[in-house]
């Protein structure tokens, strides 16, 4: 039950970032939030935690089993190069180093992901060897 609950805020976060990277992807420069201004390259900083955050919520949503890995990145790919596809039309540039920080923080969101999951488990089992 818990994993299907898991699932489904998986399914619902996932919608809300691809929703949220498309809005950003092809909204005018000027308009888009900065991440980290100040920093250089905060228009990569802001890629990589927008597609962390997507693979993060894709893994919960498809329960990070290994074939479902490849899925995940794949839709992150397939959505990072779309992006910078269509961006032109919008009055945008095209970008090779955002689709890199795409994928690279899509990998990273899984990793987390991958991460917390492991630690959840070994504390329930810490805490279960107690009792």
């Amino acid at each position: 039950m818990k994993n299907r609950w898991l699932s489904f805020v998986g399914l619902c976060l996932t919608v809300v970032c691809t929703v949220l990277i498309v809005v950003f992807s092809l909204e005018s420069s000027d308009k888009v939030p900065s991440v980290a201004g100040w920093l250089p390259f905060s228009d990569k900083i802001g890629h990589f935690l927008a597609y962390a955050a997507l693979g993060f919520s894709l893994g919960l949503w498809r329960r990070l089993h290994r074939s479902y890995i490849s899925e995940a990145l794949t839709y992150a790919l397939v959505l990072g190069v779309g992006m910078e596809l269509i961006q032109p039309f919008f009055g945008r540039t095209r970008s090779g180093g955002d689709v890199i920080a795409d994928l690279v923080g899509a990998i990273w969101g899984l990793c987390c992901l991958y991460i917390a999951r492991r630690l959840v488990n070994w504390l329930r089992k810490k805490e279960n060897s107690m009792n």
